[in-house]
């Protein structure tokens, strides 16, 4: 097994992600708010090492970390 892979971003991801990240780092969120960013940023950087590791999506190619 080799690695890195490269992890693509759909436009529509971005988006959502972005917001995510805006919403749990809004003024007032906390801690737990802070640690569950963390924990999505860590799972995302986690694909370009075990993408095999997670479930394969209805698209072909396609990886579903839940």
């Amino acid at each position: 097994m080799k690695g890195p892979y490269q992890v693509i971003f759909t436009a529509r991801a971005r988006v959502d992600l972005l917001a995510v990240r805006r919403w749990l780092h809004q003024p007032g969120s906390g801690l737990k708010a802070r640690l569950r960013s963390a924990r999505i940023t860590r799972a995302i950087v986690e694909l370009q090492f075990t993408p095999f590791r997670w479930p394969e999506h209805d698209v072909s190619g396609v990886r579903e970390r839940p």
